[in-house]
């Protein structure tokens, strides 16, 4: 169970920062309006669109407000939060949250691995056109990696799968399941023709308006050369299910995918813009 505890002397945190399966967040509210965050060990930390990884200095108004998303590495949850205040903060679940007056503020969060063994796959849900082709992984915790994983389709007629590479082979429903030991996980696969928006090959920028009138598209396919994702590009468009794109896309803004609740984006090796974008809002990402 989470629970805050108020560290009172300074050395006890210093204390606590040392243990090992220990992250550290450091928050500090100078007069210039910045917060300071540290962060290692079993998870991250994402303030608005930024993954905090390492030393990052973000700029907060004092009498504004701050939203800290914790991010446990998989097969690991978030156990304790310490902190030097209780003063206009709240926790609930991965979320942490100041608001009103913000204060200097010093946080520790610790992490443990999960209490009995799991498994998930990359997707739990899936559309797919005929022909398409990707790669799906399995991930267990704690992790065994002397028991690679069984695959296997309930329909070898809609979809195959090898070692995890699924290719949708005609139209249909079928379920990807890969097995390990005792431990067993599922993906619900659809296999139909689906509306798809595709944009010029030239085209450089997602301009924030792109699907505004196309909200019945199902897949967006985004050329070779896209650099930018604009703020709420594809908000609203629930009806997506399948966003492909490409290694080029450097930054993904604000709420591009907002309400895009069955999305799972595919991308290429190499989209680490895509890869943290997806890490960040828990939405799906596989590679091609």
């Amino acid at each position: 169970m989470k629970r805050l505890l108020f560290l009172l002397l300074p050395l006890l945190l210093l204390a606590s920062l040392a243990l090992a399966e220990q992250t550290a967040l450091h928050a500090t509210v100078p007069g210039s309006h910045t917060v300071s965050l540290s962060v290692g060990g079993h998870g991250e930390a994402a303030v608005g669109e930024t993954l905090i990884g390492g030393d990052t200095a973000l700029p907060v108004a004092r009498f504004g407000s701050l939203q800290i998303r914790v991010l446990p590495e998989w097969g690991y949850r978030l156990d304790t939060v310490h902190a030097s205040s209780s003063h206009n903060l709240t926790i609930e679940g991965d979320v942490i949250s100041l608001s009103g007056a913000v204060q200097d503020l010093s946080l520790s969060l610790s992490f443990v691995e999960t209490d009995t063994p799991v498994m998930a796959l990359s997707a739990a849900e899936l559309t797919l056109e005929p022909g398409m082709t990707l790669k799906m992984d399995a991930r267990l915790a704690p992790a065994q990696a002397d028991a690679p994983a069984v695959w296997r389709s309930s329909d070898e007629n809609v979809l195959s799968v090898s070692g995890g590479r699924v290719s949708a082979l005609a139209e249909g429903r079928a379920t990807v399941t890969a097995v390990c030991g005792d431990l067993s996980a599922s993906c619900a696969v659809e296999v139909r023709r689906m509306k798809t928006l595709s944009f010029p090959s030239a085209l450089r920028e997602i301009a924030d308006s792109a699907c505004r009138g196309n909200r019945s598209a199902e897949c967006v396919r985004l050329p070779d050369g896209v650099r930018t994702v604009g703020a709420h590009a594809f908000e609203g468009c629930s009806n997506l299910r399948l966003a492909f794109l490409p290694s080029s896309v450097e930054s993904i803004g604000e709420g591009a995918f907002d309400g895009c609740d069955r999305l799972v984006l595919l991308c290429e090796e190499g989209a680490d813009a895509v890869i943290r974008y997806a890490k960040i809002h828990g939405i799906p990402c596989l590679i091609d």
